[in-house]
């Protein structure tokens, strides 16, 4: 989607939005952190093993609303700011991913990383 669809979506100008995000990629880590910000919200509020659904469902809604900043950030993997790298990702979901675990709500192989793996098979 062209940068100016997203500004008329927005409901801002194009030079609004190139003052904030001079390139698609800073966009779309803006975009992530945003999700991750919500994520983590949704963590820190979400008692007992169904927290690790709730982010679940939540991650797999970002990833089909936004693929193509998903297809961005994939490519620029390497370049990722570490705030919004796998480790925190991973540090988010382990705590609610070993209670789903204890509770017998997910397979207790799963690992943090594995259900990263699983998030970006959803974006393939």
């Amino acid at each position: 989607m062209p940068l100016s669809a997203i500004a008329r979506a927005a409901g801002v100008g194009q030079a609004v939005l190139y003052r904030h995000f001079p390139d698609r990629l800073e966009l779309a880590w803006a975009v992530f952190a945003d999700n991750l910000a919500e994520l983590e919200h949704l963590a820190a509020t979400t008692p007992g093993p169904e927290c690790f659904g709730v982010l679940w469902r939540r991650m797999v809604e970002f990833t089909l609303a936004s693929a193509a900043f998903v297809e961005l950030v994939v490519q620029a993997h390497p370049t990722m700011p570490e705030a919004l790298g796998e480790e925190r990702f991973e540090r988010l979901l382990a705590e609610p991913l070993a209670r789903a675990r204890d509770a017998g709500l997910a397979d207790p192989r799963w690992t943090p990383s594995d259900i990263l793996l699983l998030e970006l098979m959803v974006y393939g």
